[in-house]
């Protein structure tokens, strides 16, 4: 299930950045190139943790990963209000794209943070 996320995530995250350079106000999501490139650049990181990784680091990645975009969500929100703008002209956040964000990385860190997700870690034993 952790695999089937990421590369749900990862599919969903390459589509938001096409559509960034195809379609900018989407859905009234309000696109730029920066965010396209970032997307873009996640959600490839998703899709190949998700098609070629093993479920260990896969499920890192969509902590890290949901982490990063739960934070972006929620800073967007509690700091920007309506617009949050990182880089003027190419990173600047509505609240829209709060909402996406947060949405987004709530599931997927959910998910990799769920206990039937999880592996469980043996501890070595010695050998006598």
């Amino acid at each position: 299930m952790i695999k089937r996320i990421t590369i749900i995530a990862g599919l969903l995250l390459l589509v938001a950045g096409l559509l960034a350079f195809v379609a900018p106000n989407f859905m009234g999501l309000s696109l730029s190139d920066g965010q396209g490139i970032l997307y873009l650049i996640t959600g490839a990181a998703a899709l190949c943790f998700g098609l070629f990784g093993r479920p260990a680091p896969s499920r890192m990645f969509c902590i890290l990963f949901g982490s990063f975009y739960a934070f972006l969500g929620v800073a967007g929100l509690a700091l920007g209000g309506p617009r949050l703008t990182i880089v003027p002209g190419q990173l600047v956040f509505e609240t829209l794209d709060h909402l996406f964000h947060l949405v987004l990385g709530a599931v997927v860190l959910a998910i990799a943070l769920s206990g039937s997700m999880a592996t469980p870690i043996s501890a070595p034993t010695a050998g006598k």
